[in-house]
């Protein structure tokens, strides 16, 4: 697999002459990979062009078999960078299998509180992670791992109770700082192996229903207090075998205990 990582640093001799260099370079690269897949690292944060290689790796989109979306600071998108980046969800991606779309805004109102719901022609997609943006392939019927986070799911367009999600083959699903409920209800999973739900928070309603977990057998549920969603669903797992009210090797929070006085 060829792995691009976009900006790449590439000597040069003069400053005319980057955009050239660069291009060049991919495009040896392109030429010496034959039909090998292609991984695709973008730094959304980046303020460098990136015209001179989106046309190259757009021809080559069937080959794309891992896209990253990387960035630290979701102000600082470059739009142009942007647009081409919401062009390239707009093509088929045949080959891909794995898909991360960090905390990037890929639309011109970077603070508009509404969530936004978007869907990717990738009928191979095995592996998916998305935050802000509820991404999701037109099919997913190989997709068998999830993971959302700090999606707006209640003002989700179009909204999520309509969206009737099937994920035949899904075995682990995360859900980070979202409204578990709300998801888990919109979404049918019968082969769910692994759950892990860390929702950062105790302001969500209870579910309307929740499907019957019958192969679930590790559950993750950070435990903030008393949760709708969780009380509904662990009667609805009989075949769990484990169980933990913490994220297995994330920062685990202790209260503090209170001081014991000694008498004296």
């Amino acid at each position: 697999m060829i792995n691009i990582l976009w900006p790449k640093h590439v000597p040069i001799t003069s400053e005319d002459s980057i955009a050239e260099q660069r291009r060049m370079l991919l495009e040896d690269q392109l030429r010496k990979s034959g039909r090998v897949p292609i991984q695709v690292n973008i730094n959304m944060d980046s303020i460098m062009p990136f015209s001179e290689i989106a046309d190259l790796l757009e021809v080559e989109v069937h080959r794309w078999r891992i896209i990253h979306l990387l960035t630290s600071d979701r102000r600082s998108v470059n739009p142009t960078l942007r647009t081409r980046v919401a062009q390239f969800f707009a093509r088929p991606l045949p080959c891909l299998r794995c898909l991360h779309v960090g905390n990037v805004c890929l639309e011109d109102d970077q603070w508009n509180p509404a969530g936004m719901f978007v869907r990717v022609e990738a009928p191979s997609l095995h592996t998916l992670s998305c935050h802000t943006y509820l991404v999701l392939p037109l099919s997913n019927y190989y997709l068998r791992y999830l993971s959302i986070t700090s999606i707006n799911l209640d003002n989700l367009q179009p909204p999520l109770d309509r969206l009737r999600l099937e994920f035949r083959q899904l075995v682990e699903l995360r859900i980070t700082g979202c409204n578990p409920g709300a998801f888990l209800a919109a979404c049918s999973t019968p082969n769910l192996v692994k759950l892990i739900v860390n929702a950062e928070t105790l302001s969500y309603t209870h579910p309307h229903t929740l499907s019957h977990y019958l192969h679930l057998r590790e559950l993750q549920w950070d435990d903030r207090g008393p949760d709708p969603a969780f009380s509904m669903l662990l009667p609805r797992c009989p075949n769990l075998t484990r169980f933990a009210n913490y994220i297995v090797g994330g920062k685990t929070r202790f209260r503090k205990p209170p001081e014991t006085i000694h008498p004296p």
